[in-house]
C-alpha cells in the first residue's frame, strides 16, 4: 500500500504487525484494522465525525482515494467526512444543532453581561 500521506509513487508502506503499517519516509502509522471498521461506518451511514484531528486528517486523506467524491468538513476541533446526500444531510442536521445550541450559550452569556452593565 502507498502512503497517503507523503504520496511517494516508488515506497511501499511497511507492515510492523499483522493490521499496522508505517511509511518509512513520513513516518505514518497506519492501522487497516480500524480503517476497514471506519470504512464500513462511512458507506453504511454516509459520514463518519471524530474530534481528532490529526486522525480525521489522515482518514480524509485515505479515503479520498476510495471515495474521491468525499467532502470533509472542520469546524473547531469536530471533523466529519461524507460521501453522499445521506451523509451531507446527516452533517447539515448536526451543525445545525450545535448552531442553535452556541446561539442559547451566546444569550446566556449575553443576559449575563446585561446584569453586569
Amino acid at each position: 500500500m502507498k502512503c497517503f500521506v507523503c504520496n511517494d509513487p516508488e515506497i511501499d508502506m511497511v507492515a510492523i504487525a499483522e493490521d499496522d503499517l508505517v511509511c518509512p519516509i513520513c513516518n505514518t502509522r497506519f492501522d487497516l484494522d480500524h480503517a476497514n471498521r471506519i470504512e464500513n461506518e462511512l458507506k453504511k451511514n454516509g459520514y463518519i465525525s471524530m474530534s481528532n484531528e490529526s486522525l480525521a486528517d489522515q482518514w480524509s486523506k485515505y479515503f479520498f482515494k476510495k471515495f474521491p467524491e468525499r467532502k470533509f468538513i472542520k469546524w473547531g476541533i469536530s471533523q466529519w467526512i461524507y460521501i453522499n446526500e445521506q451523509g451531507k444531510k446527516k452533517v447539515f442536521v448536526q451543525l445545525l444543532e450545535r448552531k442553535e445550541k452556541l446561539r442559547n450559550q451566546l444569550n446566556e452569556v449575553n443576559a449575563i453581561l446585561g446584569k453586569i452593565y
